[in-house]
């Protein structure tokens, strides 16, 4: 892992350097959002590396025990990387302009909030699928292995633990498997996925805006945007919509 190490030495020193105007952006001209943008890329590199090591995949840290890349993983790793990339640069600019408590940074109740669904429903979906692996096999279990075959290119057929489907090996998992069932619905789209997913990526892009416009100025960073608490009511409402459909028998 020493590349891990040296890219996060590297993250560091990017918003170190002529920290005072904007990181190491500035000295091509540019601010500290664009450092902002490069220490995000920087972390995504981190669990690219991370990946390739556990699953010899690029994606490997987003594909679950199941062999299939998984909608929670991607959202808990896309929260992280955009937050903890943005206190990264907020907090070392803080340094470099001599702040005396450069991560005395407020996060709002409503970050905070985000934060907590997106780890509930990870928690609470692994639970879920863990219980149906009690149960019996999927009876759709021989047309799902054709119909995946077919339009994944596997290396093997599918196979179930209980009720959950399963691929071979981490090889084997694709991106469409985020929008899919996940027991006698494995070959179809699961619509409370698609919603989760679109309210992930609408809030991702605008919150990153919000952060993007924080970052303009030079001056110290204090507190994070907050999010509307209607949005975050919604989002918490699709949350509960995709456990439950998860939890009902197919």
């Amino acid at each position: 892992m020493s590349a891990t190490i040296v890219v996060l030495i590297f993250l560091v020193a990017a918003n170190l350097v002529r920290g005072d105007t904007g990181g190491i952006a500035s000295l091509v001209g540019l601010g500290r959002p664009v450092t902002w943008l490069l220490t995000l890329l920087m972390l995504i590199v981190v669990f690219v590396i991370i990946g390739v090591a556990q699953k010899r995949r690029w994606d490997g840290v987003l594909i679950d025990e199941r062999n299939k890349v998984s909608l929670s993983r991607v959202q808990i790793v896309l929260w992280t990387v955009l937050l903890v990339s943005a206190l990264f640069t907020a907090g070392l600019s803080n340094v470099s302009v001599g702040v005396a408590n450069p991560l005395e940074i407020q996060i709002p109740a409503s970050v905070w909030a985000l934060l907590g669904i997106g780890s509930f429903s990870f928690v609470a979906s692994s639970s879920i699928l863990g219980e149906k692996q009690k149960g019996a096999d999927p009876s759709r279990l021989q047309t799902i292995s054709a119909n995946l075959q077919k339009s994944d290119t596997l290396t093997a057929p599918p196979d179930s633990r209980g009720q959950v489907v399963t691929k071979a090996t981490p090889g084997d998992a694709r991106w469409l498997d985020i929008i899919r069932g996940d027991t006698n619905d494995a070959d179809y789209v699961d619509i409370s996925k698609v919603q989760q997913l679109t309210f992930t990526a609408l809030l991702l892009i605008v919150y990153g805006s919000s952060i993007f416009n924080v970052l303009k100025t030079m001056t110290p960073v204090s507190t994070f945007p907050p999010v509307d608490g209607g949005f975050v009511s919604l989002l918490g409402l699709s949350h509960a919509a995709y456990l439950a459909y998860k939890a009902v028998p197919k």
